[in-house]
């Protein structure tokens, strides 16, 4: 083979590297509206908050809008030492966006209005 020439092996992981470049730069484009707003108190309930996501409304738009929302929520409890407890949300399309808004309390870990995960046990223990 000569020193310029390029095997056919090389040539398609070259094509195939590009056709990755071009996949994530559409990628990183689509996802770039994605956002979370701040975090606001609720004035009219205490120890209450809402945070607002919002994404094109493509196919996932709303469960981009509704991950981002969520994970600001939980974040910014987490950041309290509190636990994360939804009361409330709801999503709405303006235009070419969608909006997904959770209202949400920080729960100390002991209270009583925190849920926990449900333990499914086998009936009687027979298993």
């Amino acid at each position: 083979m000569a020193p310029g020439n390029l095997s056919g092996e090389r040539v398609m992981r070259w094509m195939l590297s590009m056709a990755c470049v071009v996949l994530l730069g559409g990628l990183q484009v689509s996802c770039a509206g994605v956002g979370a707003g701040p975090v606001t108190a609720d004035a009219s309930a205490a120890n209450t908050y809402t945070v607002s996501g919002t994404s094109s409304a493509s196919v996932s738009g709303l469960l981009i809008a509704q991950n981002g929302a969520l994970e600001q929520a939980q974040t910014y409890c987490h950041g309290q030492g509190r636990r994360f407890s939804e009361v409330h949300d709801t999503a709405a399309t303006t235009g070419d966006d969608v909006h997904y808004t959770v209202e949400f309390r920080c729960l100390a870990s002991d209270d009583p209005r925190v849920q926990h995960p449900a333990v499914n046990l086998a009936p009687d223990n027979r298993y």
